[in-house]
């Protein structure tokens, strides 16, 4: 069963750089609440098939509903903290947002009970520390450790939700939570819909493909181990998002210290995947 899990969340974790590298291409800052809501709603879409596939196996409950109503929500937070963070400092907010990691195992011990080795320990904070490197932090910023602990939290509530639902539905749930709460938003600011342009709907979509397959394999990740552990290693994304942006988008920019915290990051998911 430790296979499985490693291999979905490797998985994840790859096509999780793939999302990032065409959210840098496609996304735009200034519209990041349109191209949340936008890509929220294409996860719902493409998650229909696998919803009437699996209807016969979920099972709703005052308890499961809560726990999506949550996730939604929370969902709608961190895409806030995000935009805030990133029209604030971009890569200060990344950098800090790796510490989720150290928050995703204190609350996965104190709130779900998770029982964690002290070599998974130490591989964590490999992790966190691999992770914050990575963009070199420049300055302290709160929108960035919100968006670390909030993250953490949504994480942590995503396995109850899962294990009460399915992972498509609460995926999808979350998904639809979020977007109409975001195209909300975006109506009552702009007070119009802004649709997108032509030429990004096919990379929306891409986007929109990638993250329900990226979720729904860290998902059935989380539903075979523990959240303390899936979620630190899905860390590696980091490694993946080295070698795409060295090979394929050709940046070489601070190739060194990135290439020492990608190593650091590995190290702590090897730790971890030894303790599984």
């Amino acid at each position: 069963m430790a296979e499985l899990w490693i291999a979905l969340v490797v998985a994840s974790a790859f096509v999780h750089a793939f999302w990032n590298a065409l959210l840098q291409k496609y996304g735009d800052n200034k519209r990041a609440a349109t191209t949340g809501y936008l890509i929220n709603f294409s996860v719902v879409l493409f998650l229909l098939v696998p919803l009437f596939l699996t209807r016969g196996s979920i099972s709703l409950s005052q308890d499961a509903l809560y726990y999506v109503a949550l996730g939604g929500v929370l969902d709608v937070l961190v895409v806030w903290l995000l935009v805030k963070g990133l029209t604030s400092d971009y890569t200060s907010t990344y950098a800090l947002r790796n510490a989720s990691v150290l928050f995703q195992l204190l609350f996965g011990v104190t709130l779900l009970g998770e029982q964690v080795a002290m070599l998974a320990v130490g591989g964590i904070v490999m992790i966190a520390v691999g992770g914050i490197l990575f963009y070199n932090i420049s300055r302290f910023t709160l929108y960035g450790l919100a968006l670390a602990v909030v993250s953490a939290v949504s994480a942590v509530v995503a396995k109850p939700g899962v294990m009460l639902t399915n992972p498509f539905f609460y995926q999808a749930s979350v998904n639809l939570i979020s977007g109409v709460v975001l195209m909300s938003f975006t109506f009552i600011s702009a007070r119009r819909i802004v649709a997108p342009q032509l030429d990004h709907v096919r990379g929306l979509l891409a986007m929109g493909f990638f993250v329900t397959l990226a979720s729904s394999l860290w998902l059935f990740a989380v539903s075979l181990e523990r959240v303390s552990y899936v979620g630190p290693a899905s860390s590696v994304r980091i490694v993946f998002a080295l070698l795409l942006a060295y090979f394929l988008l050709r940046e070489r920019k601070d190739f060194g210290r990135k290439t020492i915290a990608s190593l650091l990051v590995l190290a702590g998911v090897v730790a971890i995947t030894l303790r599984a």
